[in-house]
């Protein structure tokens, strides 16, 4: 099926490598390219915009894993990877310390699973910042993306080398999506913009041809493996880049969804459980879902965003 030939090795699934690429080309544009802004303007945009929706999705999961048990307990922990809920597990989730500490990877799970990869893109921010105001303008460029190179090897070697490290390495780790967020930003620079697209059609070659070798021949070769990650990542910054460019209007149709995109995301697995687990139609479960995601968005998110924006503005210039 789709999950043989996109991830046979269980790696990054492609759903959430694209995220991760495309994230990394949107907090690149509104950072700090142009010397806008100040590390203070930032943390407060960036706190705002997520950490509010982070919070009260943790809570949502809780008590939809805790509803859900009353209804279905074996079906509640098998659909949410969440056996119990305990305090140790919930403060490593709300803390993201597990994007360091594999040994609290599943945790991070506990009511809302789809959370861990939030909690990687929150120290993904603070690494952007650190990374823009210690070494990219200070021009040591080059040596950041040695380091981020070296480093992103060297970690999935680690990771290969002890498979019960992969998991967390392809769903959970800072360093297991650094480089790709980074590759999404990287797109922003001109010169390796239009470079990239020269060569778009012999990367989509390299990456058939890979992806052939993992289905047929060789699953388990993680070399393959992680080259072929960083392969579609470039593809996916190549696409982000040609809609980008090209301003196809189709893309405006989804816009008003979109800005409700986060808590869509934040949300659905506990919603989804719960409706489900009482025993609710599919199509009902699904328009329940979005609907009270959209209801979060405005009453909740939107109005967090705002006070960013307040909180920010008498900081420095405010980034659009």
């Amino acid at each position: 099926g789709v999950g043989r030939v996109f991830h046979p090795a269980a790696e990054h699934p492609p759903a959430v490598l694209g995220f991760i690429v495309l994230s990394g080309s949107c907090i690149h544009r509104n950072g700090f390219r142009r010397r806008e802004g100040s590390p203070r303007t930032y943390a407060f945009r960036r706190f705002f915009r997520i950490a509010p929706v982070y919070v009260l999705a943790s809570i949502v999961g809780v008590l939809s894993f805790l509803g859900s048990g009353a209804i279905a307990p074996g079906t509640a922990m098998m659909l949410s990877g969440t056996q119990a809920i305990t305090v140790n597990c919930m403060a490593a989730k709300l803390t993201g310390i597990s994007v360091f500490m594999p040994s609290f990877h599943e945790c991070s799970f506990q009511g809302n699973a789809p959370l861990t990869t939030v909690m990687v893109e929150i120290w993904l921010y603070a690494l952007y910042a650190l990374v823009v105001f210690i070494l990219l303008r200070s021009g040591k460029e080059r040596i950041f993306w040695a380091w981020l190179a070296v480093l992103s090897t060297l970690g999935a070697i680690y990771a290969y080398r002890h498979p019960h490290l992969l998991p967390w390495w392809h769903n959970g780790s800072l360093l297991g999506f650094a480089l790709y967020w980074w590759i999404g930003a990287k797109f922003l620079d001109p010169a390796f913009r239009e470079t990239l697209r020269k060569w778009r059609g012999l990367t989509f070659i390299g990456w058939s041809i890979i992806t052939v070798c993992l289905v047929l021949k060789f699953p388990d070769w993680p070399v393959l493996a992680e080259v072929r990650k960083v392969i579609f990542a470039i593809l996916i910054g190549s696409l982000i880049t040609e809609i980008d460019l090209r301003n196809f209007q189709i893309f405006r149709l989804g816009a008003a969804l979109g800005k409700a995109g986060y808590s869509i995301y934040a949300f659905h697995a506990p919603l989804l459980i719960y409706f489900l687990l009482l025993g609710l139609p599919w199509g009902l479960v699904a328009v329940l879902t979005i609907g009270v995601s959209l209801v979060i968005y405005a009453a909740y998110e939107a109005p967090f965003i705002q006070l960013g924006k307040i909180a920010a503005r008498p900081l420095g210039r405010v980034p659009k």
